[in-house]
């Protein structure tokens, strides 16, 4: 696992896997920009869009995090999405027959560290939801503040 701290590019990609995947919100993505734009003396005119796209179309969004600049470290991204989903399980607000499927469909080596795009698919193919819950909780440090 990467376990440098998420760059802006990181996090940026979080949010488009997590669009996606439907498991954040709009809003959350503008949220974030903000605090960027207010923390930054001369933030990147990526964040100042996504600052006023809350009400957008996800795919305005997706576009807009694209264009944030920076390359994003191998597999960090997926790691902060599984921590985020570890947060959602935990939370109840999500269980884990709605967490796989969507965890799964987006699940590809550029952005999931490849070990847990080997155990996503052996949980989806097996439909071990049972393991879940521990399969995510490995990856609950590196959910976002969202």
């Amino acid at each position: 696992m990467n376990t440098n701290p998420p760059t802006q590019k990181d996090t940026a990609e979080f949010y488009r896997l997590a669009l996606l995947s439907g498991l954040c919100a709009p809003a959350a993505v503008a949220q974030w920009a903000d605090t960027i734009v207010s923390a930054e003396e001369a933030p990147d005119i990526s964040f100042i869009e996504l600052c006023c796209a809350g009400d957008q179309p996800v795919s305005a969004l997706l576009t807009l995090l694209a264009d944030v600049p920076g390359k994003a470290a191998p597999g960090m991204p997926g790691q902060i999405l599984l921590g985020h989903a570890a947060r959602l399980l935990a939370a109840g607000t999500h269980t884990a027959d709605q967490l796989l499927p969507r965890i799964h469909g987006i699940a590809n080596a550029e952005t999931f560290p490849a070990q847990a795009c080997a155990e996503l698919t052996r949980l989806q193919d097996a439909q071990a939801l049972a393991e879940v819950p521990t399969f995510l909780a490995a990856y609950a440090p590196y959910a976002p503040a969202i």
